[in-house]
């Protein structure tokens, strides 16, 4: 942004510089009228385009929405004071520019050329200088609005961004879903074992009831808190649920959460049910494991 604002800016004034400054005794006012109209648009064309990229970095930084400002927000808040300042300063600069060419086609109406000593081209210099004067202007805020806009820039990447953690709505939704999917995939691989494990424990009970009887019975009470575990799975995934739902309908239309904002407790809310999801899982899954591995030790000693 900084070098080719600059860039225009220059290459804008050499032209027209040299366009007014050569051996003829006259000029047709076409070519001189086309060589402020290239003035003219060049630099409305850089200025828009400095306001563009500057209005993108405004708008990232504005979407940080927060409650109250940090100190770093307000010192940022008043660099972009700033900048506003200094776009009306250019802006001002841009209208004096658009007067000059303005008069320069009023005065000039309804004549083909300038010739030397005439009071047109009297006003003609008087113009050249004009504009010249405006671009040399143009020049030095040019140069310090892209040197604020980028101190802006570096001051929120580096002091304001790192204190406020940020959630893309769309990314978390998806991070709930994959852990609900997840949690889905662990109590059909549960229940699936659980069906094993009856069918398994259902033979050996046919097989040795009538002589160890009380082993099979110890089986079933194995089987019996596997079977409850793995209900379990499913008040757990029920929680899950009702956290995702609730993140889902809190952030609708929302598509960024800042952790400066009120609203970030939706955040915080969701990511602990996902948390104690993965913890009531982990201790469920140790429970089956242990018992699992009783069954199997007796199933064991029963074919021996």
């Amino acid at each position: 942004m900084k070098h080719s604002f600059h860039k225009i800016v220059s290459v804008v004034l050499i032209l027209f510089v040299s366009s007014l400054f050569g051996c003829t005794v006259y000029y047709t006012t076409q070519e001189v009228d086309s060589n402020l109209k290239s003035t003219v648009d060049n630099v409305n064309a850089s200025i828009s385009n400095a306001i563009v990229q500057v209005a993108a970095i405004k708008s990232e930084y504005n979407q940080i929405s927060c409650d109250q400002r940090t100190p770093a927000m307000m010192k940022a808040d008043q660099m972009l004071l700033n900048l506003d300042f200094q776009m009306t300063q250019i802006e001002s600069r841009q209208n004096k520019l658009a007067h000059e060419y303005n008069n320069f086609t009023e005065y000039t109406k309804g004549k083909d050329k300038i010739q030397s000593g005439t009071e047109e081209w009297k006003q003609v210099k008087q113009t050249k200088a004009n504009i010249k004067g405006i671009l040399n202007e143009l020049e030095i805020l040019s140069k310090s609005y892209s040197k604020t806009a980028n101190e802006f820039s570096a001051y929120v990447t580096n002091f304001v961004v790192p204190t406020v953690q940020m959630c893309d709505v769309a990314i978390y939704t998806s991070q709930f879903e994959d852990a609900l999917k997840d949690l889905a995939n662990s109590q059909k691989e549960a229940k699936d074992g659980l069906r094993n494990y009856e069918e398994t424990i259902a033979a050996v009970n046919r097989q040795y009831s009538a002589t160890q009887s009380q082993k099979c019975d110890l089986l079933y009470s194995h089987l019996s808190l596997i079977k409850s575990n793995v209900n379990q799975i499913t008040l757990v995934k029920q929680n899950v649920q009702k956290a995702i739902d609730a993140f889902k309908t809190n952030t609708k239309g929302i598509k960024k959460l800042y952790s400066c904002s009120s609203k970030w407790v939706y955040v915080t809310d969701a990511e602990s049910a996902v948390a104690q999801q993965k913890k009531d899982i982990e201790e469920i899954d140790k429970i089956i494991q242990t018992n699992s591995a009783q069954i199997q030790t007796i199933i064991d000693s029963l074919r021996e």
